[in-house]
């Protein structure tokens, strides 16, 4: 699934919303809500998750700093490397057993100093959540 919209990060942790089931490159994928509904059982899959961000300030003496997580069925399993500044990617990856029904979605947050400003997810092909 890829984004579709540009997305605020929030300063705790909150879903990322506006996905699109990549359907071409995916013949069957299907978006349920906020995730990726997974389509067939699978022992060992590869979840991806990419989203590159941009914006967002430190603040006063303040440093920026952003991380995404995957979460399956509401249940966070894997956590990405803090990412420091802007522009940047956040990418999380996990190895999981898959059930048919499951729901992969993606959560992030940004911190920031005094006044300062949390960076936004970009839309686009380049923004994905992928399972392999």
């Amino acid at each position: 699934m890829t984004k579709s919209g540009a997305q605020p990060m929030g300063s705790s942790w909150s879903p990322v919303k506006g996905w699109t089931a990549d359907t071409i490159g995916y013949p069957g994928s299907t978006v349920s809500g906020d995730g990726l509904r997974v389509q067939s059982s699978k022992i060992g899959a590869v979840v991806t998750a990419v989203l590159p961000f941009s914006g967002g300030s430190g603040g006063f003496n303040g440093t920026l700093t952003q991380q995404a997580r995957l979460c399956r069925n509401g249940n966070p399993v894997q956590l990405g490397a803090e990412v420091t500044g802007t522009p940047g990617v956040l990418r999380v990856t996990a190895t999981l057993d898959l059930t048919a029904g499951d729901l992969l979605t993606v959560e992030t947050m940004c911190t920031f100093g005094f006044q300062g400003a949390a960076g936004s997810i970009t839309a686009g092909a380049g923004t994905y959540v992928l399972i392999i």
